[in-house]
């Protein structure tokens, strides 16, 4: 598979709050298309004491605790700082997807993982004065709502997964049945 020819990137975060301004643990993106199939990911883990201020939410932290040990690997993490980890994510989103302007930029529901990254690379522009989020707005998608809009997509959702809440294997496992759910679509 050729770098810049994908165009379509699927996100999934770990975060410590459902909140827009929820610290962040990690994020997964998994370059797609569906012509071509899955291409690769990339996961960061992101430092949290440079995240201090953003909201944390008991809950959430309740929730974590009863996750697999495999899923709370995220907390014993080598973490990066948080324009590091950005730099990453925008090299990679340039390398593997057809670019920022014109690549569809998945998360599972409307109002979660694009929303929430969103309100982060801003944060973050502004405290470490980082680009900016390098996917056009315009172009979110939501695959929580591809997912519902044929009964016979549930049987795709039956996969496997390797981690459940392990940004990267979710992110991998969402773009593995959106290139289905899309082929049959078209």
């Amino acid at each position: 598979m050729k770098p810049g020819k994908l165009g379509h990137a699927m996100l999934d975060l770990e975060t410590l709050s459902l909140k827009p301004d929820s610290m962040i643990l990690s994020a997964g993106i998994v370059a797609f298309c569906p012509e071509l199939g899955v291409g690769p990911g990339i996961e960061v883990v992101f430092d949290l004491e440079q995240q201090i201020g953003r909201h944390i939410d008991a809950d959430t932290v309740s929730w974590w605790v009863q996750q697999t040990q495999e899923a709370r690997q995220v907390f014993i993490s080598k973490r990066v700082p948080v324009n590091t980890g950005l730099f990453l994510i925008t090299n990679f989103i340039h390398d593997w997807t057809t670019g920022p302007e014109t690549v569809q930029f998945w998360g599972n529901g409307s109002d979660f993982d694009n929303v929430l990254f969103a309100n982060f690379w801003h944060w973050a522009s502004r405290k470490f004065g980082i680009g900016a989020q390098p996917w056009n707005g315009k172009n979110n998608r939501c695959f929580r709502t591809l997912k519902n809009l044929r009964p016979g997509f549930r049987e795709i959702m039956d996969k496997p997964r390797k981690i459940w809440h392990n940004a990267l294997d979710d992110a991998r496992w969402q773009a593995e049945c959106a290139v289905e759910m899309l082929r049959q679509i078209k």
